[in-house]
């Protein structure tokens, strides 16, 4: 198993921008996409880290995974859990 990408809201729109320097994706938009739960995210403190493949994923086809199933969330989450604890 792969470690996740996990990048703040902030450091995945700069990401995005790095990839495509003319998207018009922004944190702003990122954090709704988050709050309206269209993203899985997992909070550390007061950051919302994102997975960017899952992130881009949405954003290649955002109809597809227009309301992640929940259970996804949650394996995302105890995933990147169960990572941080074996490093």
């Amino acid at each position: 198993m792969s470690t996740p990408v996990m990048r703040t809201v902030p450091e995945a729109a700069k990401a995005l921008k790095m990839l495509d320097p003319c998207t018009a994706v922004t944190p702003h938009a990122i954090r709704q996409m988050v709050i309206r739960g269209e993203i899985p995210h997992m909070r550390i403190g007061c950051k919302r880290l994102i997975n960017m493949e899952i992130l881009q994923n949405y954003l290649a086809s955002p109809h597809e995974s227009q309301h992640p199933d929940k259970r996804d969330h949650l394996e995302i989450i105890e995933a990147t859990k169960i990572i941080k604890e074996e490093e």
